[in-house]
């Protein structure tokens, strides 16, 4: 979960329920790692946007001999100290940025993992270049990024969470190459759920979004 949003529920003590969004992505995720990715033991996986951890430690529980890394540029040092404190997982590091990590050009990470970063990002492409070229990354790490669907669908909560656009298939694809990474696979997932997005969208669209409706 997006930080933004996890302070939103914090403030009404929600964090505990898990949207069904989060859970099926996380369950879809899981499913691309076991089909496409082979994560030998000690592996390195680095986490970019983790946001409240939650994908990380659920990774970090079925590979209890890989190190994860996770990094978020909205942990602040209370956050870090926090959910260091609250983590029952020895194999989870928390950082604000890549750099803070101690060795990391010694680091070879086999998976990198961009859930829903790039479309934050005002230059997606110059970002993935930039990224490409530490040395933690070689030939042999896979990146497994995804990203909200169809501008079409931009509304309010894209607004709130940062969004600098939605993506087609198309679009990614093309940026990803750009940058100079070599596209295994890509597609849409949980069509179902962007069912409750278009009906956000066309609801604005005809009858405006109030100022307080602008996190929901």
């Amino acid at each position: 979960m997006d930080l933004l949003e996890f302070r939103k529920k914090e403030s009404t003590n929600n964090t505990s329920i898990r949207h069904p969004w989060e859970q099926a992505r996380l369950a879809f995720l899981k499913k691309l790692i076991s089909r496409y990715i082979y994560l030998p033991q000690k592996s390195v996986v680095i986490d970019i946007g983790c946001g409240d951890t939650y994908v990380i430690e659920n990774l970090a529980k079925e590979n209890p001999d890989s190190l994860f890394y996770a990094v978020d540029i909205a942990f602040t040092d209370e956050l870090l100290k926090k959910y260091q404190e609250n983590l029952t997982l020895k194999n989870i590091f928390l950082f604000q940025t890549l750099d803070d990590i101690s060795g990391l050009s010694q680091i070879k990470s086999s998976l990198v993992i961009l859930s829903d970063v790039i479309e934050h990002i005002k230059d997606d492409k110059e970002f993935l270049t930039e990224l490409l070229r530490k040395n933690c990354f070689n030939s042999k790490t896979f990146f497994l990024i995804t990203v909200p669907a169809f501008q079409s669908l931009f509304c309010s909560h894209d607004v709130f969470l940062g969004h600098y656009r939605r993506y087609t298939n198309t679009l990614l694809k093309k940026n990803l190459s750009e940058a100079g990474l070599n596209v295994i696979q890509s597609g849409y997932f949980l069509f179902s759920l962007l069912v409750v997005r278009l009906f956000q969208v066309v609801k604005e669209k005809f009858w405006g979004v109030k100022k307080e409706n602008m996190t929901t």
